[in-house]
């Protein structure tokens, strides 16, 4: 079984310095969940991709420090997750009784989404 807040945590992880606070670290995560789910729509062909390609020009407008780090994540979704294609549509932190705090992802295979 595969667990996509793995996955995404690891996909994020050039993104990450290890001194990230939950806020930035959940900032971080959704703009992987972005980069992901654009990557997926265009090899998909999937109706999103106009709206995410805009998403993604409207955060680099507004973060242009994460231009050149978004574009990467959508080129490391191709050459190293090319075999998870899952959509990821929602991404939180949730804390646990013991007071840790962890990724919490739902997705949905991408062939759910596509209407045959």
């Amino acid at each position: 079984m595969v667990f996509y807040s793995q996955v995404l945590m690891d996909f994020i992880e050039p993104l990450l310095s290890g001194n990230e606070d939950n806020d930035e670290y959940l900032a971080k995560a959704w703009f992987g969940q972005t980069a992901w789910n654009y990557s997926i729509a265009e090899v998909n062909n999937l109706p999103y991709g106009a709206e995410l390609k805009a998403t993604i020009q409207k955060l680099n407008s507004m973060y242009p420090d994460m231009s050149e780090p978004m574009k990467r994540l959508v080129e490391r979704k191709i050459e190293k997750f090319n075999d998870h294609n899952q959509f990821i549509f929602s991404v939180e932190l949730r804390h646990k009784p013991d007071g840790t705090v962890s990724l919490y992802v739902e997705s949905v295979p991408v062939d759910k989404l596509i209407k045959k």
